[in-house]
């Protein structure tokens, strides 16, 4: 009776012992000053491929930590780089060593020792084929006397190549993760549940936003149902604007409204970068609002008609958060010119052709600039000797200036004697550092005898 009694304890204990286990529990192991806790190895077998991204991604982006790669995405495993590389925001460059340098072994691991000193390639994924086509992968990170150094995750050690899990002479590929807009949202918090805790399918947890009950089916605790979880916000703008060509001196009135789909808008910052990349003039406003008018911030930063001739750009970046979920985007990237000209006109203008003598003219026209300010409008009547017999100057330091109301009260026809004379209309404007001075009209008349005899 003992001797059953005992049997039917251990076939219990067995039971308790195998159900208790979580459906998966890979341990990143890595060296301690990266964060990683090395105990000998991961736990699964098949997962060298996972903890390896997981463990650039988290050097790559330093906010991420293992247990968030893992279990990003609600708590779901992603089981593949692309489903990683899609969820970060990351792009992936790959040398394919199979197909560049054949079989010869020796010439593909000094090309990983020279991407590696270089920095063209930095730390990144090793794929090491193998005889039965099950490939292993460890992050490959430093060269030591011409040796390329890995971090394994099978052995949870920084060894040489030679010296890596289950390593055969067969180089596949390297390859290594670059940041494209990174959105980078930490929403899955918690600690590890291992089997001695509670076995995560029957462990129920109290969301602390909403207050209900939920089952949460991974191996990590979260605080939070899945329905509360924060998402990153998206940013996005419209009724924007930007330049294209200026003449220099022109103005040029920014607008665009930006705007985040949750969360709040932490930072907005526009900038004008000349050619080499310097900024010439920025501003940087914090709305800790959902939508945010560049009219009336940005716009009275960034002031156009102050820029010299010359290449430039045209700058707007955006920071939201929503909660944890941070987001940050260039909405705006324009290049434009400054072009170095200055264009003086006039409209509405008249000019006597036969004027009787004792009679009265009025002068009409308007004068302007494209851009700067006219600086000086001067008029003249000249006889033939090139002599002047009437004139009139004004500065009006305008875009635009009437000349009925300036010289028309200087040059009085109907004083001038029987002959032939020149009317004569010369603008200068300047705009910046140019100055431009134009003749705009040069007319010959003559005054004629009106047939009456004065006495």
């Amino acid at each position: 009776m003992k001797k059953k009694l005992l049997i039917v304890l251990l076939l219990v204990c067995f039971c308790m012992s195998f159900f208790a286990l979580p459906v998966y529990a890979a341990d990143y192991t890595y060296y301690s000053q990266h964060g990683w806790k090395n105990n000998g190895g991961q736990k699964l077998s098949g997962m060298c491929y996972l903890t390896s991204i997981a463990m650039l991604v988290s050097d790559l982006v330093k906010s991420v930590t293992p247990v968030d790669v893992y279990y990003a995405n609600g708590g779901k495993v992603l089981y593949n780089e692309g489903k990683i590389t899609q969820a970060y925001g990351l792009t992936k460059q790959s040398v394919n060593l199979v197909n560049k340098y054949g079989a010869n072994e020796g010439q593909k691991r000094q090309v990983i020792a020279d991407l590696l000193s270089s920095g063209q390639y930095p730390a990144g994924i090793l794929v090491l084929g193998r005889t039965d086509g099950v490939n292993h992968m460890v992050v490959a990170r430093e060269v030591v006397n011409g040796v390329v150094y890995c971090d394994d995750p099978s052995k949870g050690q920084h060894i040489p190549i030679d010296k890596t899990q289950r390593i055969s002479e067969n180089l596949i590929g390297y390859w290594t993760l670059t940041t494209s807009d990174l959105s980078v949202c930490n929403h899955v918090k918690g600690e590890y549940l291992w089997p001695e805790q509670a076995h995560p399918h029957y462990q129920y947890y109290k969301c602390s936003i909403c207050g209900k009950n939920f089952t949460d089916g991974s191996t990590i605790k979260l605080e939070s149902c899945p329905d509360c979880q924060p998402e990153p916000p998206v940013i996005s703008i419209s009724e924007q604007n930007a330049p294209d060509t200026l003449n220099l001196g022109q103005h040029f009135g920014l607008r665009g409204i930006v705007s985040t789909d949750r969360g709040v808008l932490t930072e907005v910052w526009g900038v004008i970068l000349d050619s080499n990349g310097n900024a010439v003039q920025q501003g940087s406003y914090y709305p800790n609002e959902q939508n945010h008018n560049l009219r009336y911030s940005i716009n009275n930063d960034l002031i156009f008609n102050k820029l010299a001739a010359g290449n430039y750009t045209y700058k707007v970046t955006a920071k939201a958060a929503n909660g944890e979920c941070k987001t940050e985007i260039t909405l705006i990237e324009k290049s434009f010119t400054v072009g170095n000209s200055l264009i003086i006109s006039i409209s509405g203008q008249n000019a006597p052709d036969k004027h009787k003598q004792g009679t009265n003219f009025g002068i009409r026209g308007i004068v302007s600039t494209d851009c700067g300010v006219i600086t000086k409008v001067y008029g003249a009547i000249l006889d033939m000797n090139g002599n002047v017999v009437q004139s009139g100057t004004y500065y009006p330091n305008t875009q635009s200036h009437n000349l009925r109301n300036s010289i028309n009260n200087d040059l009085i026809f109907e004083w001038l004697s029987v002959g032939t004379y020149i009317y004569r209309v010369e603008v200068t404007a300047e705009n910046g550092n140019l100055t431009k001075t134009e003749r705009l009209i040069d007319i010959t008349f003559t005054v004629e005898d009106d047939g009456v005899v004065y006495l």
